[in-house]
């Protein structure tokens, strides 16, 4: 793939205790709870690992009709 590497998202408590949802340095979400916080957390790495596997699958068929 053309440099494209896999954001892992993952949770972070911050200092007041709002959990927060990270992906590449950045706050994505806030939450309240930890569970709601891991929940949105597991979600997106599975959407994003999904849209991986499409983006390779369609990289190969492109390949495969030339």
């Amino acid at each position: 793939m053309k440099g494209e590497k896999n954001m892992q998202y993952e949770v972070r408590t911050m200092p007041d205790g709002v959990y927060v949802v990270v992906a590449d340095g950045k706050t994505v979400t806030q939450h309240n709870s930890y569970t709601d916080a891991q929940r949105v957390s597991d979600h997106m790495n599975r959407l994003a690992e999904h849209k991986q596997k499409q983006s390779l699958l369609y990289s190969t068929e492109l390949e495969s009709e030339e």
